[in-house]
């Protein structure tokens, strides 16, 4: 199941990439890893995970270039940590 999920995470930093690069920026695929391990970056409080990545990215960074593909690849990170939380619940 691990590698179905990396090999689906890696198809839609693809995409992102593909669909919404609009500036040249040097090594944006790697800037774009970064974005989505930071939008599914969390915090356990007990049994309640606080997603901190995303709410660093939203006060904190304000890209300049590419400002699409980036905040697509944290809501990536941010959807990666969202199903994770409904699958934890589901098998437990």
């Amino acid at each position: 199941m691990g590698i179905l999920w990396l090999v689906v995470i890696a198809l839609g930093l693809i995409y992102i990439y593909n669909s919404y690069k609009t500036d040249e920026e040097d090594m944006l695929g790697l800037k774009l890893v970064g974005y989505y391990l930071l939008g599914g970056f969390h915090l356990n409080l007990g049994a309640l995970p606080i997603p901190l990545g995303i709410i660093i990215y939203l006060f904190a960074f304000k890209p300049t270039l590419n400002i699409d593909a980036k905040k697509y690849a944290a809501y990536l990170g941010l959807a990666g940590f969202i199903i994770g939380v409904i699958s934890r619940f589901i098998f437990m």
